[in-house]
C-alpha cells in the first residue's frame, strides 16, 4: 500500500461542496482536485467529478453511510474513511492506482465494496458490478 504523494498547496483555490444534512460540506483544493476536510459529512455521498485525490483522513470519523467515488479519482489517502461506523457501502473506480494504508480502519459496518480494479488491499473482498 502506498501513501498519497501530495502536499496541499497553501495558495490553492477551494471549492466547498455539500455532503449530507445540516449544511455539512467538504472542500476540494483546485486545480489539483484534492478532497479534504469532509469529517462533518453524513448520509450518502456522491463525490464531485472534479475530485482526483482523496487526501489522508479526509472523511475519517464522518457519519457517511455510502460513498460513490467518481472515475476521476486515482488515489485514496491513509485512513481517508477510517473510524466511520456508519459506512456500509462504497463504490471505487477501476482507475484507482493508490490505496493508502488503513483506509477503512474500524469501519465495522462496511459490508460492500464495489471495485473492478487490480488492487487487493481491502478489508473485505470487493464485488465487481459494472455500471
Amino acid at each position: 500500500m502506498s501513501s498519497v504523494p501530495f502536499t496541499p498547496a497553501v495558495n490553492a483555490d477551494t471549492l466547498i461542496l455539500p455532503c449530507g444534512s445540516g449544511g455539512a460540506t467538504y472542500s476540494v483544493l483546485m486545480p489539483t482536485g484534492v478532497a479534504v476536510d469532509g469529517r462533518e459529512c453524513s448520509c450518502s455521498l456522491v463525490l464531485d467529478k472534479r475530485v482526483k485525490i482523496i487526501f489522508q483522513h479526509a472523511f475519517s470519523s464522518s457519519k457517511l453511510t455510502s460513498v460513490t467515488i467518481p472515475n476521476s479519482v486515482t488515489s485514496i489517502g491513509t485512513q481517508a474513511f477510517a473510524f466511520n461506523s456508519s459506512l456500509t457501502t462504497i463504490s471505487i473506480p477501476k482507475a484507482l492506482v493508490i490505496l493508502g494504508s488503513n483506509v477503512f480502519e474500524r469501519d465495522s459496518s462496511l459490508t460492500k465494496i464495489n471495485y473492478c480494479g487490480a488492487l487487493t488491499e481491502f478489508p473485505i473482498t470487493p464485488t465487481c458490478t459494472s455500471k
